[in-house]
Order: C-alpha cells, then structure tokens, then sequence
C-alpha cells in the first residue's frame, strides 16, 4: 500500500513538474511558478534552475526559428557568389589569355626594333668607312649622324668647361696665397718694398681670376647649349 502511495505522489510531483515547466515556457507569474513548484517539491534553487534553463531555451527557440530565413540567405548569398566567381574566373581566363597575346606580340615588335636597330648602326659603320652617301642614308641613320655630332660637340665644350673651371680654382688659389702672404710680412728693411711687389702681384692676380670667372661662366653657358642641342 505505501508503494503504491509513493507511486501516486511521485506521479503526482512529475505531473505538477511538468505543469511547471509548462508555465515556465508561457512565462507566468512569480507566484503561480512558485506554487507549482511547492506541489513539484522543488526547492528554490531547484526553481531558479529550472526557470534558467527554460529561459536559455526560450532563446533558443528564437534562435531556431530563424533557420528558414537564415538558410534562404544563405543560399541567396552562396548562389550569388558562384555567379560573381564564375565571371570573375572567365574574366581572368580572358584576362590571361590577352597578356599572353600582348607579351608575344611584345617580344616580336622588340625583337623587329632590336634587328633594325642593328642594321642602323651597321649602316652608320658603312658611312663612316666611305661606303654609304648620305643621300643614300635613312633618315634614322642621319640622325644617328646627328646625335653623334652633337655628342661629339657637347664633350669638347664640356671639356673646355672643365678646364676653365680648373683654372678659375687656380687663380682662385694664387689669390688666396698673395693674400696670406700679404698678412704675414715680416718687418724688416725691405718690407715695404716685399709688400709692394705683393701688392702688385695680387692686383695681377685678381684680374687674372676675373678674366678665368668670365671665361668659366662662357664655358658654362657654352656646355649647357651644347647639352641641350644634342637631339
């Protein structure tokens, strides 16, 4: 008999369970939750455990809900991807395939350039050894004639440049030793004679290093016109 009242009150405490659990899930109120739970027996902690894990559930089941939606996007999205990367991929095929093409064509245009070019400086060796007349010669080989003149023309210029600029730092040189010369002489019986001299050699001196400016400003000039003539 008293398993048979135990059986009773245990169906009875998992049906009040159950109805607890139910009213968890419609989110009752407090204190009908707690009065299932004192006819489930459960203590409050027991409840609250419960109750939390209903709500996570509840969550849950938003969370759930959402898959249809979530998978129609997901499709949408994956369907769209495979349509831009299918074009993306044709793309890069034709892509290639014209670098392909271009690179070729690259290399025969160099290669056609390289070979004229050769025989340009061929023929320029033949005007050189008497054996083309420039009335015979392609433009492309008289101008060759030309930037080499002109080259030619630019480096003796520029040479001269040089030297006047060496000569200019020269003078410049001469100048500064009179001057240092002239700072430093000894008083002795000649002295106003040394420094005449002195005097008169810097006076020389500095109109030699304004002549060598001049000249190296000329120069100057001269090389810069040369450069710019070159073709």
């Amino acid at each position: 008999m008293l398993a048979e009242l135990e059986a009773l009150q245990t169906q009875t405490r998992m049906a009040a369970r159950e109805k607890f659990i139910a009213a968890a899930w419609r989110q009752r109120p407090a204190e009908e939750l707690l009065a299932l739970a004192a006819d489930a027996g459960l203590s409050g902690a027991e409840g609250d455990d419960l109750l939390e894990k209903v709500s996570r559930g509840r969550e849950q089941v938003a969370h759930v809900e959402q898959l249809p939606r979530l998978r129609k996007d997901a499709a949408g999205a994956n369907s769209r991807f495979e349509k831009v990367q299918a074009r993306a991929n044709a793309e890069i095929a034709k892509l290639e395939s014209e670098i392909q093409e271009a690179a070729y064509e690259a290399e025969v245009a160099q290669k056609a350039a390289y070979a004229v070019e050769e025989s340009s400086r061929q023929l320029l060796r033949m005007h050189d050894e008497g054996l083309l007349p420039a009335n015979e010669a392609p433009d492309e080989v008289l101008q060759m004639i030309e930037r080499r003149n002109a080259e030619e023309s630019f480096r003796q210029v520029d040479m001269a440049r040089m030297n006047a600029f060496e000569e200019r730092n020269r003078w410049r040189g001469i100048v500064r030793n009179i001057e240092e010369r002239l700072a430093h002489v000894p008083i002795t019986l000649t002295s106003q004679r040394d420094e005449s001299l002195l005097q008169d050699r810097l006076k020389e001196a500095r109109r030699q290093l304004a002549d060598a400016e001049t000249t190296l400003k000329k120069a100057e000039a001269a090389s810069e016109a040369a450069r710019k003539a070159i073709p």
